[in-house]
């Protein structure tokens, strides 16, 4: 971090920004609105934070932050209100939704939650993703609503009561497969009973 620039920089001749080094963390108390620069183009999210900012967009963040946006127009969300949602500033949720900047687990939460949507939703591509492509028609074909889509979704899956059948545990099988084993081996180490033995044959007088 060397060099301030913002409303709170100190102005030179014709009216332009004048550089300023800072000496300690008041300066930054006292301007909200200070773009910090550390040697490469930045973008501040809420709160004065600085993220990297790319100059062409990266091609996972791309398709995460088109994810976004289609979510977004979906539910006829403007940019502004997404960002104030989803607490970050509008500048900075416009990089998001062109991969321009690094995509953090937080920024994805945060925006699911604005969304309405499970955070794993903003990570789906249905072009690429048989899976995918089937839970996405589930939620188009209920308005949008996952909790209706999984509803439907169980039915399909489970039956009518869309409940899932009771599976055994990997502990229980283990136990089961064992019970038998056991029990020969019981079996096999217990002493055979010994063999009757032979009846005294008894000789006729004559």
């Amino acid at each position: 971090m060397r060099v301030l620039r913002g409303r709170c920089a100190g102005r030179g001749r014709h009216g332009r920004v004048r550089p300023t080094r800072t000496r300690s963390r008041r300066t930054a108390a006292f301007c909200p609105d200070l773009l910090l620069v550390s040697g490469a183009p930045g973008t501040h999210a809420r709160g004065g934070k600085t993220m990297p900012r790319r100059p062409t967009p990266e091609p996972v963040a791309a398709k995460v932050g088109a994810r976004i946006r289609d979510l977004r127009q979906e539910r006829g969300m403007s940019l502004a209100a997404l960002a104030d949602e989803s607490g970050l500033s509008k500048g900075h949720m416009s990089s998001v939704e062109r991969g321009l900047v690094l995509i953090t687990v937080g920024t994805v939460v945060s925006a699911a939650k604005a969304l309405g949507v499970p955070p794993f939703v903003l990570l789906m591509f249905p072009e690429e993703e048989p899976l995918a492509a089937v839970v996405e028609h589930m939620r188009s074909s209920e308005g949008g609503d996952t909790d209706k889509a999984a509803a439907a979704l169980r039915k399909l899956v489970f039956g009518p009561n869309g409940r899932a059948p009771k599976t055994a545990t990997p502990a229980k099988n283990a136990a089961t497969k064992a019970a038998p084993a056991k029990a020969s081996t019981k079996a096999a180490a217990a002493p055979a009973a010994p063999a009757p033995a032979p009846a005294a044959k008894t000789r006729r007088k004559r």
